[in-house]
């Protein structure tokens, strides 16, 4: 019984040592923070604060693509993703993540943009402008999302704001047009986009590629639940974080209360563990991790070329 009291008051002066540490490194952050620029703030919360809020903001938005009749259609056509899933998804995570780990201006970021825009070249006659800003859009809305409902914390405006001129930066290196002027104008891009059914509305290209995704979580996942129940809850995390109208738009059926109740649950479960964890001193930098995983190389300007679908870059290559 002493033992136990021992061990006991020892945890709890852990835990205690860790919330302090963490509550010191972030208002040393925020003292710090009116000195940072956009794309320091938006580093700072993907590679240290928020890199799974972040990563999976960012994949969540992926979902969002399979709502647009124009970008499904071209997914579905090409079988860039139900045909190989997990690199696309992995591609699509390497570059992007290079702007985010080694900033916009780095000869990284700058090479992943050419090469994105390469790429989308290829189908520039298949899509329009408004989709790629709903897109770019959406990186934005998810990505707050998921730190509100998974973030020990939620940001400061002066972070949301940070996101928005990220990603209108992005915007800008892409060529796109009509690019929205807030952060409020974003939010209702997604929301007239999304509920708009002529821009947005359930297709069977879409439930093909939702499917798709939905079987690579599985799989990455598998070994920790069954696949039904992994289902279930991606199911209902995509009702949390998307809403109701995008939810519908996916060919998805009303998550049942138990499963919202649970992911609310495991969103609680996980902002007051991350209260106690001590915070990241080095960089989580994802493509360079991807990168080194998928394609034995660290992320550099000269690699990305590597990265897409073999089919595309064939074209690419044709056309250089």
């Amino acid at each position: 019984m002493f033992l136990l009291i021992i061990l006991s008051s020892f945890l709890v002066c852990l835990l205690i040592l860790f919330y302090r540490i963490r509550l010191q490194w972030y208002f040393q952050y925020k003292r710090n923070s009116s000195n940072l620029t956009a794309e320091q703030i938006y580093h700072h919360l993907c590679c240290y604060e928020f890199p799974f809020e972040c990563f999976y903001g960012i994949n969540l938005a992926f979902y969002r693509t399979f709502v647009s009749p124009t970008i499904s259609k071209v997914y579905y056509q090409t079988n860039t993703i139900a045909g190989e899933t997990e690199k696309r998804v992995n591609d699509t995570d390497i570059l992007m993540h290079a702007w985010i780990d080694y900033g916009l201006d780095s000869e990284e970021g700058q090479a992943s943009i050419e090469h994105l825009n390469n790429i989308h070249g290829i189908f520039s006659n298949r899509t329009r402008n408004e989709d790629f800003v709903y897109v770019l859009c959406c990186f934005i809305v998810d990505t707050i999302r998921m730190i509100d409902v998974f973030g020990w914390r939620h940001l400061d405006e002066r972070e949301k704001q940070a996101l928005f001129t990220f990603y209108k930066k992005v915007g800008e290196k892409m060529n796109l047009e009509d690019l929205p002027r807030s952060l409020e104008e974003s939010y209702s891009i997604v929301n007239n986009y999304t509920t708009n059914n002529i821009s947005s509305n359930e297709t069977e290209a879409g439930k093909v590629l939702t499917n798709s995704i939905h079987k690579l979580v599985q799989k990455w996942y598998g070994f920790l639940l069954p696949k039904s129940l992994i289902e279930s809850l991606l199911n209902a995390l995509l009702y949390v974080v998307g809403g109701e109208n995008f939810h519908k738009k996916l060919g998805l059926k009303q998550p049942s209360s138990i499963s919202l109740y649970v992911i609310y649950f495991l969103a609680i479960l996980r902002r007051d563990f991350m209260y106690f964890m001590p915070p990241r001193t080095t960089p989580h930098r994802l493509s360079d991790l991807l990168m080194k995983q998928k394609y034995s190389c660290s992320a550099s300007k000269t690699k990305f070329t590597q990265i897409g679908p073999s089919k595309i870059l064939a074209k690419i290559e044709s056309k250089n």
